[in-house]
């Protein structure tokens, strides 16, 4: 570990994984102090936390760098048992007029219940 200065830790939300997150979380706690760290991840919900806790661990500095810009665009569809197809549900600017069509149009017999949206 001599030789190493740098390590990255891609899709570190896997720490919240019941099997895998131990592994994880001893890795980054018996890496010697002179290590400096990244960690990547889209969809960590606490990154001010865990930046906290990797400062208390090793002493040193640890930036949270955050960016709403998506390479891909995020859609959300669902495609009900029985149905006619796929139907956005919420397109990439978090807008949603499913529920307003699927009444209008009668394109799916699903409640907002149901689809969890309510």
């Amino acid at each position: 570990m001599r030789e190493v200065a740098w390590v990255i830790f891609d899709e570190i939300h896997y720490m919240r994984d019941s099997e895998r997150g131990v592994v994880w979380e001893e890795t980054i706690i018996l890496l010697p102090d002179n290590v400096h760290y990244v960690f990547l991840s889209a969809t960590i919900p606490n990154a001010r936390q865990f930046a906290e806790w990797i400062c208390h661990l090793h002493t040193q500095a640890c930036h949270v760098v955050y960016t709403d810009y998506r390479p891909t665009p995020l859609q959300h569809y669902i495609f009900p048992a029985g149905g006619d197809g796929l139907h956005l549900v919420v397109d990439e600017n978090c807008k949603s007029d499913f529920l307003k069509q699927a009444s209008l149009t009668g394109t799916s017999g699903l409640s907002s219940s149901v689809l969890g949206l309510v």
